[in-house]
């Protein structure tokens, strides 16, 4: 009663495939192991539907529940915030390393002097820039308070005359020619 096709294996040549063999014979070996997983996973079951069943704990664990301060916008936040654990502890390692790095620097007596001297390569030529400003007001605040010249038109029309302000001059027009743009649009 061997009917064999090409697609079809009978039971008795899966049986004496090696591999088959050596499945069965290691599955066998198990079965004793096997079996007592399979008893412990009974009995824990076992306990639990004892556990649920039995009245005098669901009215302590009902009790518990009630008392509590835990609602369900609670528990809903403690799972999104569970499912965001893995990126979460990315993004703590990072901040780990960049803490390690920033201590590493602080520490390191050449690589702070090395950053002071890049800081005030940058910083420099803005405090010189600041520094000639403020001179240059305190200047001209001098200049003012110490003139007591009247101004008349014709010391108006000479200063028109002056390339400072014509160039002044011509960029308040430009001002104000682009602020009454932008205020059109």
């Amino acid at each position: 009663m061997e009917h064999t096709t090409m697609n079809e294996q009978t039971l008795e040549s899966a049986l004496t495939r090696p591999d088959v063999e050596r499945a069965l014979v290691s599955l066998v070996e198990r079965l004793p192991e096997i079996e007592r997983s399979l008893r412990r996973l009974e009995d824990a079951v076992d306990f639990g539907v004892a556990t649920v069943n039995d009245q005098q704990v669901r009215q302590k664990i009902d009790t518990l529940l009630d008392e509590s301060n835990v609602q369900i916008e609670t528990l809903e936040a403690a799972l999104k915030l569970a499912e965001k654990l893995p990126m979460l502890l990315q993004v703590t390692n990072q901040l780990e390393r960049v803490l390690a790095f920033a201590e590493d620097v602080y520490t390191d007596e050449q690589t702070r002097e090395l950053i002071g001297q890049r800081v005030d390569e940058y910083v420099s030529p803005v405090k010189e820039k600041a520094d000639a400003t403020r001179t240059m007001l305190t200047e001209i605040r001098a200049r003012a308070e110490r003139d007591d010249r009247h101004i008349t038109l014709f010391s108006l029309v000479r200063w028109l005359k002056e390339p400072s302000v014509q160039h002044g001059l011509k960029y308040m027009q430009a001002t104000v020619e682009v602020l009454s743009e932008q205020t059109k649009t």
